[in-house]
């Protein structure tokens, strides 16, 4: 009874051994592995990556059985794969030189790195700033650089910030805020931009009088 029932087992072994050679099931490393019916190299196939129905997404392949990120060579020349696509690495602020390096806000990317503006990317006078040419030499907001806020009281020329004077307005008058102000008999500029006069007292020849 035993040796019958030894003759049938190894009869079922073989037949499945013969069966799975049949159809290319057989196992020849630690690597390969039998996925939905085939022999596939779990080490490098992108659908079955280190394990049956493991599949690599978009812009990665299977390396040792795992998913990685393709590198440079997966997009054109001077591009990387960063965040789902082919970034401009060489002239993306947000991507600059490698995946989400940004720049400040005032630099611009060129050739992979984050550079400073200057006045040779605008026309004589001006340099971006905050996405644009401002004019450097005249405007109060960016005078002789970016940001470079000149006081209440100042204005910009030449790029530089430079205090109001009477040679500005007529007569008697000053650069103050924007406007010519008389500063004679202004009771909130009197004398000078933003000299105010107590209550009850009045501007007069430039000073505060009860």
């Amino acid at each position: 009874m035993r040796t019958k029932l030894f003759t049938i087992l190894f009869i079922v072994i073989c037949s499945l051994s013969a069966i799975s050679q049949a159809n290319g099931w057989k196992v020849t490393s630690n690597s390969q592995k039998i996925c939905n019916n085939a022999n596939v190299d779990v080490s490098c196939d992108l659908n079955h990556c280190g394990s049956c129905n493991n599949a690599c997404r978009d812009g990665q392949e299977c390396k040792n059985g795992e998913c990685v990120f393709n590198n440079l060579k997966s997009c054109s020349s001077g591009k990387k794969l960063c965040n789902g696509g082919c970034c401009d690495i060489m002239s993306d602020n947000n991507n600059c030189g490698d995946c989400n390096k940004k720049c400040s806000g005032d630099q611009t990317c060129k050739s992979g790195k984050c550079v400073s503006n200057n006045l040779n990317s605008c026309p004589s006078g001006k340099k971006l700033c905050n996405g644009g040419c401002c004019d450097i030499m005249n405007d109060s907001k960016n005078c002789g650089d970016c940001n470079k806020k000149c006081s209440g009281d100042q204005t910009c020329k030449n790029g530089k910030c430079l205090s109001n004077n009477l040679n500005s307005c007529p007569s008697g008058k000053k650069l103050c805020n924007g406007g010519c102000c008389d500063i004679m008999n202004d009771s909130n500029n009197c004398g000078g931009c933003g000299k105010k006069c107590y209550n009850g007292q009045t501007c007069r020849d430039g000073k505060c009088c009860d």
